[in-house]
C-alpha cells in the first residue's frame, strides 16, 4: 500500500511516503507560502521512492489549527489529489500528527503549541496510550491561552513540550509544569505518522471520502472577526 501524508499547518512543512516497510519523508521550513513548493517537494519524494503518484493508494493531511494560510493549502491539496485519483482520504489534527512522534512513556504528558499570536497558541495536550505512540487527547486542539491550555494538566507529571508556541510562553510553562522538557526544533517522525495513518484507517478510515474532510481553523480569521461573523 502507498500512503502519502503531508502537513502544512506550520512554517515546517513535513510530507511522508510510505511504501510497504520503507518510510521516505521530506521536512523543510517554508518562510514563503507552502504552495510554492508542496508540488515540487511531492514531485521529489515521489522520484525518490520511484512510486507514481497514481500508484498512491491512501492520502493523509493535516487539518491544523496552525497557520489559516498552511491548513487551506494542505486540505485543498489533498481534497484535489484523492478527487482526481479517486482514493480514500483522512483529515487528521495537526497536533495529533505531532504528538504521535514524542518519545512519552506511560503517566507522561505532551504539550503540542504553536504560536498564534495575540498572547495565545494553537494547542493540545495528551497523555500517553497503552501502546507506544499511542496519545490520549486530554485538551482537544484549539485556541488558548497558555494558562487556559495548561489548566487539565498534572503539574508534578513528566511532561514533552513541541512547537513554536512553547518559548514565547516559556515563563508560564515554567511555572505550572514542573517536569518538563523542551524538544527545540522538533521534527515529527516519518515512521511514527506513518503507523497513526494506518492505524485511523484499519479502524474505519479506509471508506473516508475527500469531500468529508475539511480544515480546522480553532478561530475566526482576522476578516471574518472584522466583519461581525
Amino acid at each position: 500500500m502507498n500512503i502519502l501524508i503531508f502537513d502544512t499547518a506550520t512554517p515546517l512543512e513535513f510530507i511522508i511516503l510510505g511504501r510497504e516497510a520503507d518510510v521516505f519523508m521530506h521536512h523543510e521550513t517554508v518562510d514563503r507560502t507552502h504552495s510554492a513548493t508542496i508540488f515540487q517537494n511531492m514531485k521529489k519524494l515521489l522520484n525518490e521512492a520511484r512510486i507514481d503518484l497514481s500508484s498512491i493508494d491512501l492520502i493523509a493531511a493535516g487539518i491544523g489549527p496552525g497557520s489559516f494560510t498552511g491548513i487551506r493549502i494542505a486540505v485543498t491539496t489533498a481534497r484535489m489529489l484523492a478527487q482526481i485519483l479517486n482514493i480514500p482520504l483522512l483529515g487528521i489534527k495537526t497536533h495529533e500528527l505531532y504528538a504521535s512522534s514524542v518519545p512519552a512513556s506511560p503517566g507522561e504528558q505532551i504539550l503540542i503549541a504553536f504560536d498564534a499570536r495575540k498572547k495565545r497558541v494553537f494547542g493540545a495536550l495528551y497523555g500517553h496510550g497503552e501502546q507506544p505512540g499511542e496519545t490520549v487527547e486530554l485538551v482537544p486542539p484549539g485556541d488558548y491561552g497558555m494558562e487556559e491550555l495548561l489548566q487539565k494538566a498534572d503539574p508534578a507529571a513528566r511532561t514533552w513540550c513541541a512547537g513554536d508556541g512553547i518559548v514565547p510562553y516559556g515563563a508560564i510553562v515554567d511555572e505550572i509544569l514542573k517536569n518538563h522538557r523542551h524538544l527545540d526544533n522538533f521534527i515529527p517522525s516519518g515512521g511514527a505518522i506513518l503507523e497513526l495513518v494506518l492505524k485511523k484507517y484499519k479502524t474505519g478510515g479506509n471508506k473516508a471520502h475527500y469531500s468529508t474532510i475539511h480544515p480546522f481553523y480553532a478561530r475566526k480569521s482576522d476578516a471574518e472577526t472584522a466583519r461581525g461573523k
